[in-house]
């Protein structure tokens, strides 16, 4: 009955932690230690808040629409994903100064803003379905019991350990896509801003279609 409350607060502290991020790497003194810890809190509280992100779908479809809904949400943030890196590119090539914080930095900054800004509707508008009072052992009881079921239907239990490995991979991939790109590829900002771009146009499709997948299944 709280999934709201835990997505707002865990989505505007990791926006902090990116704004920090942008902050503290304009600076030249500040420790990579300090750097390292605040990507680490910016990382962890985003991974956090998509579980309350996720267990909300349920509470805003219903079972006709809830897969193509759910396509069009992971469409609608890819897409989001490509128009914040072309509202940010320009800043980072022209070292375009914004509170002082200009070049690489800036994106972070930036980013931040822009995430806040697009969450607003969330803030105001997301309100939890009626809250009941289930207390932590019986929350407990019930993931022991969901886990030792869901071993008697080897498909499903198959399919999560499948995706935990594959989501895995995909979250690895994401991070160091760019550092990959700029190391090994030798490619600048705009190229490797194109070349993703590319992957999550790719990435936009794959989400619209996937309730038509899934109905051939």
């Amino acid at each position: 009955g709280y999934k709201s409350v835990f997505l707002k607060s865990f989505s505007i502290i990791n926006l902090i932690f990116l704004l920090l991020i942008g902050i503290f790497t304009a600076k030249t003194e500040s420790p990579v230690f300090l750097i390292i810890i605040l990507y680490f809190l910016f990382l962890y509280f985003y991974q956090g808040s998509l579980a309350f992100y996720d267990s909300i779908l349920k509470d805003v479809t219903n079972i006709d629409n809830r897969r193509t809904v759910s396509g069009v949400g992971m469409a609608a943030g890819q897409l989001g994903n490509i128009l914040g890196m072309l509202c940010v590119l320009p800043f980072v090539n022209n070292n375009i100064s914004i509170f002082g914080i200009s070049g690489r930095p800036s994106a972070f900054f930036i980013g931040g803003i822009l995430a806040f800004f697009f969450s607003l509707p969330v803030y105001f508008f997301l309100k939890d379905q009626k809250q009941t009072n289930i207390s932590t052992n019986t929350s407990f009881r019930f993931f022991w019991h969901t886990l030792k079921a869901i071993k008697k239907i080897p498909h499903a239990f198959n399919f999560l350990i499948t995706y935990y490995l594959f989501s895995d991979a995909l979250l690895t991939f994401q991070l160091f896509i760019t550092l990959y790109l700029e190391k090994v590829g030798k490619l600048d900002d705009s190229t490797k801003t194109l070349v993703i771009m590319i992957g999550l146009l790719s990435a936009i499709f794959g989400s619209l279609l996937s309730n038509k997948i899934n109905q051939l299944f």
